[in-house]
């Protein structure tokens, strides 16, 4: 039984895989982009099962020539006791570069993410709900993004595939689908490096853009 559900995740990891890149090179809306997208985080046990993190991101636009956005990020996270399950509290303020101009866009959210393992896969489930805008406007966005990673036997390599949907909680409409896969390593015994290529989608709106992300992510733990 395990030998079957074993084989069974490894080929929708491989299915999944297969699928991104085949998407990519078929897909075709009113507007596409290459981004790349790169952060570091840093991160901080203070407490029991409670840890800060702080981090900070580039996104370049235009394929990755211009600079869009960049955004300071800080929260904290709580392990409930005796479970595998977070909840976290964080805010965001980003600086978004449109034109000759540019804007402060600030984010509050909450997480609960519950984990599972299942031998080498690692499985999570992250549910968010966020309240963004600025002076002018805020929206409350409710998100849900599946993670399967797999820890390759005696490699430090693992990889891992993401869906995520943004739901707008007052259209009460799915407006946007991101797909990732990627690969992380353990460049030393507090910082981690990841790697992953993202397709964006937009949906339900008017001249949506479909996104190709490449994105670079450093994690350092104190």
């Amino acid at each position: 039984m395990w030998q079957i559900l074993e084989s069974s995740i490894m080929r929708i990891l491989r299915n999944s895989i297969c699928f991104f890149i085949i998407f990519s090179i078929n897909t075709f809306s009113q507007e596409n982009d290459f981004q790349v997208w790169e952060s570091i985080r840093i991160s901080k046990k203070i407490y029991k099962r409670t840890n800060v993190y702080l981090s900070h991101g580039l996104r370049f636009r235009e394929n990755s020539t211009i600079l869009d956005k960049n955004y300071l990020d800080i929260k904290i996270a709580h392990r409930i006791r005796k479970t595998d399950r977070r909840i976290i509290m964080g805010y965001r303020i980003s600086n978004i570069l449109a034109g000759s101009y540019s804007y402060n866009r600030n984010r509050f959210y909450f997480d609960y993410i519950p984990n599972y393992t299942f031998k080498r896969y690692k499985f999570s489930l992250r549910n968010r709900v966020e309240y963004e805008g600025n002076n002018n406007s805020y929206n409350w966005f409710f998100r849900e993004r599946c993670n399967i990673s797999y820890n390759i036997r005696k490699n430090p390599l693992e990889p891992f595939i993401q869906v995520e949907y943004f739901l707008d909680i007052k259209k009460n409409i799915i407006d946007k689908l991101r797909y990732s896969f990627g690969i992380s390593y353990p460049i030393f015994n507090n910082v981690d490096a990841s790697l992953y290529y993202r397709l964006q989608q937009e949906i339900n709106v008017k001249n949506p853009n479909d996104l190709y992300i490449l994105g670079i992510k450093l994690k350092y733990k104190i």
